[in-house]
C-alpha cells in the first residue's frame, strides 16, 4: 500500500455511522484510518489516497481505536477492510457497504514449499 495506493468504495450511512479503513500488516498489527466516510442520504462513492491517510492501532477484538502510529510500514499488508467502529443492531443507524476497490501494488511474497514426508 505503498506508493500511489489508493482506496475507493460505493457506501451509505445513517446514524453516526462513519466507516473507517482498516489494515492487517504482515505483523499482525490491525490500523484503522483516521479519516472515515460519513453519514450520507443516498449512496455515494468515497476515495482516499493511503499516503494521505494518518493511522491508530486497532484492538480487532474489541474493534476500539489506540493510540496514533506514526509512519506505519505499509510495505506488507496482508488484509484490507473497513468498520464504523460501533456496535450494531437496535437502532436505524448502519452503514451499507456495496463494493470496495483497491488501487496498489502488488508485492510478491515467498511461497512455503510442503515439507517432504520421511519414508522408512
Amino acid at each position: 500500500m505503498t506508493g500511489p495506493a489508493k482506496i475507493r468504495w460505493r457506501a451509505k450511512q445513517s446514524g453516526f455511522r462513519k466507516l473507517h479503513i482498516i489494515l492487517k500488516l504482515s505483523n499482525s498489527t490491525w490500523l484503522v484510518s483516521d479519516q472515515a466516510d460519513g453519514e450520507s442520504l443516498a449512496w455515494r462513492v468515497w476515495e482516499r489516497n493511503v499516503a494521505n491517510l494518518r493511522w491508530r492501532r486497532l484492538d480487532i477484538g474489541a474493534i476500539v481505536e489506540g493510540a496514533e502510529v506514526e509512519f506505519p510500514d505499509l510495505s506488507r499488508v496482508d488484509e484490507i477492510g473497513w468498520t464504523d467502529l460501533m456496535s450494531g443492531g437496535g437502532s436505524a443507524a448502519c452503514s451499507r457497504l456495496d463494493w470496495i476497490e483497491v488501487y496498489a501494488k502488488h508485492v510478491a511474497r515467498p511461497t512455503r514449499l510442503p515439507q517432504a514426508k520421511e519414508t522408512r
